[in-house]
């Protein structure tokens, strides 16, 4: 069973290709500090997201699957008072910091 709408990411992935910005879209991609820690970062709309990011499609659905299966570790620390904080809170529950 997948969790991640592939429809949904291709759209994004067909705008970056474009050269569209993703302003219409809070995109949540992944990387490795220096320390091999794995962060889960969100563009918040039309923030950046790095060029690598975009590389292969399958790729990134099946690391976005991977940590979105991870089970549930512990709970979150929350450091920022916004409406909606359940990407970040669950991201931190399965051990990955949170950033947006």
């Amino acid at each position: 069973m997948s969790i991640i709408n592939r429809d949904w990411i291709a759209s994004i992935w067909e705008a970056v290709r474009a050269g569209q910005g993703i302003d219409w879209a809070d995109f949540e991609w992944y990387a490795l500090d220096h320390d091999g820690l794995v962060g889960m970062f969100t563009s918040a709309g039309p923030g950046p997201v790095p060029a690598d990011v975009f590389r292969d499609l399958d790729a990134y659905i099946s690391v976005a699957e991977f940590f979105g299966l991870l089970p549930r570790k512990g709970d979150a620390e929350i450091f920022i008072s916004k409406p909606r904080v359940d990407d970040w809170r669950q991201a931190a529950e399965r051990g990955l910091y949170g950033f947006d």
